[in-house]
This record gives C-alpha cells, structure tokens and sequence, in this order.
C-alpha cells in the first residue's frame, strides 16, 4: 500500500514539474527548472489535484504560473538594477565590478547609486587635488628658475605660491625684486668704482 501511495505522489510530483516546465515554455524565457524543486514535492499533495489525480487543480495552476512570473519579475529587475548599476559606474568612469559585487550580496540598489555618485565626487575632489598639486608644482618650477636667473633666491617666491598666491601676483613681486636687486648692484658697482 506505501509503495502504491509513494509511486502515485511520484507521478503526482512529475505532473507538477511537468506543468512549471509548460508555464516556463509559454514564457519564451529561458528559466532553470531547478529553481522551483523545491515545490515539486510541496504541491504533489492530492489536495492540488482535480479528483482524477492526475491534472493539476486550477488552483496550483494559478500557484504555479504566479510561481513562475515572480521569478521572472525577479531576474528583470535584478537585470534592469545591473543596466542601472553599470551605467552609473561609466558615467562616473568606474568599472561597474565592485558595484555589481556588493549588489550580488544583496546591497540595495540605490545603496549602490548613492555609492557610485559618493564615489564619482570623492574620485573628482582627488582629481582637482592632483592638478592643483601638478600645477603648483609646475609654477614653482617657472618661478624657480625666474628668480635663478634674476640671482634672487627662490624659497621667497615658492613660499608664496604655496601659500596660495596667485603666480601672476607671485611674478610681480619676483620682478619688483628683481629691479631693486639689479639696482642695489648698480649703486654697490657705482659705489665700488668711487672708492
């Protein structure tokens, strides 16, 4: 009696897996008939069958398609956040990897936005550091060899652009400088010729 009760919940399950396979077909999307196994067994019951025992109720039908649309809901939103995920990490100019890591363990999606746009302006305040620095650098190196050439001692002036000085003002105080070094030259030459 087990035995013929085992093989009629057998054919029962089967039956179930072969309605979630023609709910899954006449999606035309290509889904895993693995992921409903688990329901196989569950909604082998004879509860869930028509009196005959052998077609599916109208009611596991309904659980079944409502099944099958949940999963599909599920992989297209979790498609459309990847879409979403990956284009802010371009327009940022980030690979979207770590973004579609963190979401694969179940990071919220807008979690993730809001870190891609924090990250954009943390990457872009870098940025502007480097260039400024890059920039700075390269001033002191012009107005280093400026005042070389005048004979005046550089530190002055590159304290003064650090200080942050525009290079323009910088360079006005560099040659004002310079004319009165140049000029106190010509009186100590002058003086140096009358002795």
């Amino acid at each position: 009696m087990y035995k013929r009760q085992e093989l009629e919940r057998q054919k029962r399950a089967a039956t179930i897996k072969e309605t979630f396979e023609e709910v899954i077909e006449s999606t035309g999307e290509d889904v895993d008939i693995r992921l409903f196994s688990e329901y196989f067994d569950e909604l082998s019951k004879k509860s869930c069958f028509m009196a005959d025992n052998v077609r599916v109720s109208k009611a596991t039908k309904e659980i079944i398609v409502s099944l099958v649309a949940d999963e599909l809901d599920k992989r297209w939103k979790r498609e459309e956040a990847l879409v979403k995920i990956t284009e802010a990490a371009a327009k940022a100019d980030f690979g979207p990897a770590v973004y579609i890591s963190q979401f694969e363990r179940g990071a919220e999606l807008a979690d993730i936005l809001q870190a891609i746009a924090d990250d954009k302006i943390l990457a872009d305040s870098i940025r502007a550091e480097e260039a400024r620095k890059a920039e700075l650098s390269q001033r002191i190196s012009e107005i280093s060899d400026i005042a070389k050439n005048k004979g005046l001692d550089p530190n002055k002036y590159i304290k003064l652009l650090e200080s942050g000085q525009t290079s323009l003002s910088v360079h006005e105080i560099l040659i004002s400088d310079a004319k009165e070094f140049e000029k106190q030259n010509e009186l100590a030459e002058i003086a140096k010729r009358n002795n």
